[in-house]
């Protein structure tokens, strides 16, 4: 729980020293009565009326949760205004082979070919960049 804390301390602060608007916003426990799915399902009902809420604004989306990554970068893709910044667990497989819908083959360490797999299907989508931050090695999982 401390690194998730320090990891929203660091957020917070580096928002406030690019003059940037932080913005906390809760979403259902996925091991709560819904369910991931219905975690899921929340977000992506949530992020267009997000977007819809600070329209013509770029807003960042982030989760700390592992279920959440998939359907928030697939509510985010299409959206001109809508960025996510790199996932706290940086991996190319962190859902984003299902968001993307591509195809990872089973049986080697091809995270350099995935990378670039998933850096040209999201250039295929739309022009927006995914967000690549600096993370601290202890945010690292290996």
């Amino acid at each position: 729980m401390e690194t998730i804390a320090a990891r929203k301390a660091l957020l917070e602060e580096n928002a406030a020293a690019l003059g940037i608007q932080y913005v906390e916003a809760t979403a259902p426990d996925p091991t709560g009565d819904a369910g991931v799915a219905g975690a899921q399902q929340f977000i992506l009902e949530d992020v267009p009326l997000k977007l819809k809420e600070f329209e013509g604004k770029k807003v960042a989306f982030f989760t700390t949760n592992c279920g959440m990554q998939e359907p928030l970068q697939a509510a985010i893709l299409d959206q001109p205004n809508a960025y996510y910044p790199q996932p706290c667990c940086p991996s190319p497989y962190h859902a984003f082979p299902a968001s993307l819908g591509l195809e990872i083959k089973a049986g080697g360490d091809d995270t350099g070919g995935a990378e670039g797999d998933c850096r040209r299907a999201q250039g295929a989508q739309r022009a927006g960049p995914l967000l690549h931050l600096a993370v601290p090695g202890q945010h690292v999982h290996h």
